[in-house]
């Protein structure tokens, strides 16, 4: 389980990074909006939130289908639903590779 091992350890430090970007967000800055193309900070954290959410289905299935995948909508107004929309998808996406196996990793 040496992959496996190794794949959480990185994925424990990279959400730990994750947490902290998104604990140091002010509520007052979830408007702010860098130009006319991009996307409010709101926007930003609640994707950044999200993508935690699509290991379960990267890591247990042969592909991700956004079809199919259910979206846990929050209020991004208040910077704590998004930590929230983050912890319970880290929540997942750790017991999602904490289930995996090495064999697992390498199978179609």
């Amino acid at each position: 389980m040496m992959l496996v091992k190794s794949l959480l350890g990185e994925f424990l430090h990279e959400a730990e990074n994750t947490r902290k970007l998104l604990n140091a967000i002010p509520n007052s800055a979830l408007d702010f909006i860098p130009s006319a193309h991009s996307w409010t900070t709101a926007q930003l954290a609640s994707h950044i939130a999200e993508i935690y959410d699509w290991y379960p289905g990267t890591f247990h299935g042969n592909e991700f289908n956004m079809d199919t995948y259910k979206r846990d909508e929050v209020d991004i107004s208040d910077i704590e639903n998004i930590i929230g929309k983050f912890e319970r998808a880290f929540n997942r996406a750790k017991e999602s590779i904490e289930a995996a196996t090495d064999k697992s990793m390498f199978e179609d």
